[in-house]
């Protein structure tokens, strides 16, 4: 059997990836259009580069800001990589170099740099919905039952009230108008007998007598 290699992400913005080496160079570094990109601040725009030697890979720092290390080591130079050795970009991005073992009768497809794709589960078998029962139409109202006739009534009807007759006001006035005429004519007939009796000086003709018991010297 023979042997492929591939980085494997271990820490970083790309943990759990791996990469496949199917190409002579592989650029690394926080711009996109290098081959692996990480999305890391002290990680250089093109930060490193892995280049085939060979029969070996060679790891080569591309003057970066933070540097490139194997094993904790900082590099000075090009690195020829072994399989299982860990590669640093600055501090938090952290590569593995793997080594994989594969069948030569097994058909190989290139990964294109790209992390291998889970397989899709299948999709489960369609199920039709169960049916829905019919919505049951709704019992129509009872209509209410006619009224009772109301029984014809049998007893004597309600007596009316006898009117009052008020006596008539008419006589009861043309009374007293009569009696108040009488009294004023009796009262006008004492007024004008006295006048008379006072003009023909009749008082002591009439009650001479009187008149002196009462006045003494009134009348002669």
């Amino acid at each position: 059997m023979s042997s492929t290699f591939q980085l494997v992400v271990r820490a970083g913005n790309l943990t759990g990836q791996s990469f496949a080496l199917d190409r002579p160079e592989i650029v690394l570094g926080r711009d996109l259009a290098n081959d692996i990109v990480v999305t890391d601040a002290e990680v250089s725009r093109r930060h490193a580069r892995i280049f085939l030697k060979g029969d070996n890979y060679v790891l080569e720092d591309l003057g970066s800001t933070n540097g490139t290390f194997v094993n904790g080591q900082r590099l000075t130079g090009p690195y020829i990589l072994q399989p299982g050795e860990y590669i640093n970009l600055g501090e938090n991005a952290t590569i593995e170099f793997v080594a994989v073992e594969i069948d030569p009768d097994a058909t190989l497809i290139s990964s294109n740099l790209r992390p291998a794709m889970a397989p899709l589960a299948p999709e489960p078998a369609y199920a039709p919905p169960p049916e829905q029962p019919a919505p049951m139409k709704p019992m129509p109202a009872p209509m209410p039952a006619p009224a009772a006739p109301q029984p014809a009534y049998v007893g004597q009807a309600p007596a009316q009230p006898s009117p009052v007759i008020n006596p008539p006001a008419r006589k009861k006035m043309s009374w007293i108008i009569w009696v108040l005429i009488a009294l004023g004519v009796l009262i006008l007939g004492c007024i004008l007998l006295l006048v008379i009796i006072d003009v023909a000086n009749l008082w002591c003709t009439l009650g001479g007598s009187l008149f002196n018991n009462i006045w003494p010297g009134s009348c002669p």
